[in-house]
């Protein structure tokens, strides 16, 4: 009996029908269709790079809503003073996009959306529908934001009227994608009058996100809508006009994290009993085809304003608000009387399906984010790519450099009979400021403004010793959780909360309470974590191996500050600040570092 390796045993198909397969082969092949679906976008190719774009904020299916929410907290500051919370804040925005094509500029789309943003009281998790101004004393009545719409203006394409092709600007860094942008707006504000260039007063903001996606996902054609989708967000802004702030010195500092859903049932209180009355209509997307102008949060101020000084109020009250549905409106007791908001959102697992999960304690999830489980002393890397930009009264934001930062760290675990376990991170922090032109560390820099050549000096930290968190605080009580910390299928997006500084400046003299130059610092932080590694159990502070522990760290972050000019700007006692936005992970090992970094580290630092 002829064995069945045997080749020469074997029966072959005949010609014709070999011939016949082989065409059908080659047809599939040549079929664009099929030559689409079975290979991944190439983000170098201008007709990819604008899908992946679209994937980014909506979907590559016409009229899929995506839905996205984020919540954080808002910062004032003035001149003189450490900067202070003022209230936390939801959001929510519903979004779609139309497919196009163009003989000419090739795919394309359109996006369409409306969001609302509700601020909230720290306190109680309910929405604020008045607030004491903490500067003036007065007692306002909040306004909460309705932009209806946002939409795009013309469609994008591949390519643009001249020609010229689309292109993805994203880091591509452990199988991680991160996208990164920042706004700077400066133009007459809606509220004033036709001399704003002779007078001042004009919205002066700049807003500054970053998404998280994964490569794989957001390469595959098949993959039409992104389920796995973070984002941090920050925007820096004069006071909102129903502060009644007029022109005080100032200005806010929003930070939050968001993440997509599939529906509002996923949402916690108050955001979702708020969608589910008074702004009914903001659940789903406006039509694809909506052409009204869009609306702002200083539009939709001045509406509001009209419509109470038409009925004879003297200021805006939520019961002058312009209605936003035809659904019954829920009084401001309603809302009061809802459940608090809460910090834990539904995961949801890759099937859909929600499934309800505690979040791990505070001083777990710090732990696993700042330290190496198992192994405290081993070296944790952490590495952000950013851009510095000015804010002075009077002129749009400006980028002056760019940055990339590296911490390279470890953790030292302490016990405590009374607070239980302890741990201290020990780090080296350095930040190379980079010419956006070059992508080279910048060894001199031309200041824009009085024209001189300065010497760079890049920031090199060492040691950092950061501050000993504990289990529990002096009384035995376990610490508060963060004002953001929910889950985003299998992670754990933690944040929102800034850090405020008001130091004596270092480099002034003995009066410095007489003739100003503190250090006015706001450090804002987000991550995304796996969940696996913060659920973990803890024993002994850390120290013991786990056997659930992540193959990779696969942690996001996204860093900021407002702080003054940097010393080696020779800026002097010039008006204005400098504003970071800078997004990265934490990495495995430290040869994952891009090139300019590591070999500045290895040659110098």
């Amino acid at each position: 009996m002829p064995s069945f390796l045997d080749c020469s045993s074997r029966r072959t198909l005949p010609t014709k029908a070999m011939l016949f397969l082989f065409s059908i082969l080659v047809a599939l092949a040549l079929n664009p269709a099929f030559a689409e679906s079975s290979r991944r976008f190439d983000p170098s190719r201008p007709e990819d790079a604008i899908k992946l774009q679209q994937k980014l904020w909506c979907s590559l299916d016409d009229g899929t809503p995506a839905l996205l929410w984020s919540q954080g907290s808002v910062y004032g500051r003035v001149p003189g003073e450490i900067d202070r919370k003022l209230f936390d804040f939801q959001i929510w925005n519903a979004r779609a996009c139309k497919n196009f094509n163009d003989p000419k500029r090739g795919p394309g789309y359109r996006s369409v959306s409306r969001e609302v943003m509700l601020y909230i009281d720290p306190a109680t998790g309910q929405l604020l529908r008045t607030w004491r101004n903490p500067w003036t004393g007065e007692t306002v009545d909040v306004i909460h934001t309705q932009n209806d719409p946002v939409n795009s203006g013309a469609p994008s394409y591949a390519y643009d009227e001249q020609g010229r092709p689309t292109r993805f600007d994203a880091t591509f860094i452990g199988g991680r994608v991160i996208y990164a942008n920042e706004s700077p707006l400066f133009y007459d504000n809606p509220l004033g009058g036709s001399f704003q260039e002779f007078v001042g007063g004009r919205y002066h903001a700049m807003e500054m996100l970053n998404i998280y996606v994964y490569e794989s996902d957001l390469l595959d054609p098949k993959i039409k809508t992104l389920t796995r989708w973070s984002r941090s967000w920050k925007r820096v802004s004069t006071f909102l006009p129903w502060m009644r702030m007029g022109d005080r010195p100032g200005m806010l500092l929003f930070t939050a994290v968001g993440q997509r859903v599939e529906s509002i049932k996923e949402l916690p209180q108050p955001i979702r009993g708020a969608l589910e009355t008074e702004f009914a209509k903001y659940q789903t997307p406006p039509p694809l085809d909506d052409a009204r102008p869009n609306e702002t949060s200083w539009t939709y101020f001045r509406r509001v304003l009209s419509a109470s000084r038409a009925s004879g109020s003297a200021a805006p009250s939520p019961a002058t608000q312009p209605q936003t549905a035809p659904q019954t409106v829920a009084p401001p007791s309603t809302a009061a009387s809802s459940p608090a908001a809460s910090s834990t959102l539904s995961s949801r697992t890759p099937g859909g399906s929600g499934l309800a999960a505690d979040l791990p304690p505070p001083f777990e999830t710090e732990l696993r984010s700042d330290c190496v489980y198992g192994a405290l002393d081993t070296p944790l890397t952490s590495w952000w790519k950013g851009r510095v930009y000015s804010r002075r009264a009077g002129e749009k934001d400006r980028a002056l450099f760019d940055l990339q930062r590296v911490r390279v760290s470890r953790c030292v675990a302490f016990m405590d009979p009374a607070r239980g376990r302890g741990y201290r991170t020990l780090a080296r922090d350095l930040t190379l400021y980079i010419d956006p032109t070059t992508g080279q560390p910048l060894s001199k820099w031309l200041n824009p403004w009085n024209k001189t050549e300065v010497d760079v000096v890049h920031s090199a930290l060492d040691p950092v010793i950061g501050t000993t968190r504990w289990e529990r605080d002096e009384r035995g009580s376990a610490p508060a959780a963060a004002a953001t910390r929910f889950m985003l299928t299998d992670k754990l997006l933690t944040g929102s909360d800034a850090t405020a500084s008001f130091t004596t400046n270092p480099l002034g003299g003995r009066f410095q309470e007489y003739i100003g130059g503190q250090l006015q610092i706001l450090d804002y932080a987000t991550s995304e974590l796996p969940l696996a590694m913060a659920r973990r159990d803890l024993k002994d502070g850390g120290t013991r191996s786990s056997t659930s522990s992540p193959k990779t760290r696969d942690t996001v972050l996204s860093w900021g500050q407002a702080l003054p000019w940097l010393p080696w700007m020779k800026m002097g006692s010039q008006d204005g600040r400098l504003i970071i936005h800078a997004a990265g992970m934490q990495l495995d090992r430290f040869e994952q570092l891009p090139a300019v970094i590591k070999s500045a580290i290895e040659s110098r630092y």
